[in-house]
């Protein structure tokens, strides 16, 4: 029984692909078209989201493993949500090896999958990142562009470092992540991802709108799906 359900979630997970195409090409879209419009260099926020997220691949090359033995390594957000879901996980073993296929908290619970990916589900260095950046123009002020590009820099900078953090979890192979399949977890990682970035954008941004933003989501995702559709009975003929 096993075996089967692991094949439906492959299976799921992969029909789910194109709605994964759709959700990174509408929130550009939206990144594209928010803030106070392009500055007089004609810079968009998406581009300084993506300026954010080349500044933490080179943060990588060279301070990676420095960053992951600070407090913004994958323990401390762990903790945070262990209290919060209250499962909280036990220590890995002496030899690094992660939680057993099916992981139990410290009192022996079977942990739900949805508080296992709950760490995975939220980019919380995100949302500090942005509640920072928000206080520090309580305190200090910004005009409208520059607390726009700032937050799409930040917003860049520390989902691009969640990124990295998943994927330094799945090299080492964390069982966590195997919970319910590697692609059926990450499709629906990156689609919940996507959904929270947005989510964000409508709260720090004055012109993006996370119910616009989601029309816009299911628009494309039918877009896909007819392309692959196409794309399929066009091989089958």
């Amino acid at each position: 029984m096993v075996r089967w359900a692991q094949i439906a979630r492959f299976v799921v997970g992969l029909a789910l692909v194109p709605v994964c195409v759709a959700a990174a090409i509408s929130f550009g879209e939206m990144m594209i078209n928010t803030g106070p419009g392009p500055t007089a260099k004609g810079i968009h926020a998406l581009g300084v989201l993506a300026l954010g997220a080349v500044t933490y691949v080179v943060i990588f090359v060279f301070l990676h493993k420095s960053v992951l033995r600070t407090v913004f390594g994958r323990e401390p957000v762990q903790t945070m949500w262990s209290t919060i879901t209250g499962y909280r996980l036990p220590q890995p073993a002496a030899g690094g090896e992660s939680h057993p296929d099916s992981p139990t908290d410290e009192k022996g619970r079977r942990i739900p999958l949805w508080a296992v990916l709950a760490p995975y589900l939220i980019p919380i260095y995100t949302a500090v990142g942005v509640l920072v950046v928000w206080l520090l123009k309580l305190l200090v002020g910004m005009s409208g562009s520059t607390y726009a590009f700032v937050q799409a820099y930040v917003i860049g900078l520390t989902y691009t470092f969640h990124v990295f953090l998943v994927a330094n979890d799945i090299r080492k192979g964390q069982r966590d992540l195997k919970a319910a399949g590697y692609l059926f977890t990450l499709v629906l990682l990156f689609v919940v991802n996507v959904e929270v970035l947005a989510a964000f954008s409508m709260i720090v941004f004055p012109n993006a709108d996370w119910i616009v933003f989601n029309q816009r989501f299911l628009g494309e995702a039918r877009r896909e799906y007819l392309w692959f559709w196409e794309l399929i009975t066009g091989w089958i003929r």
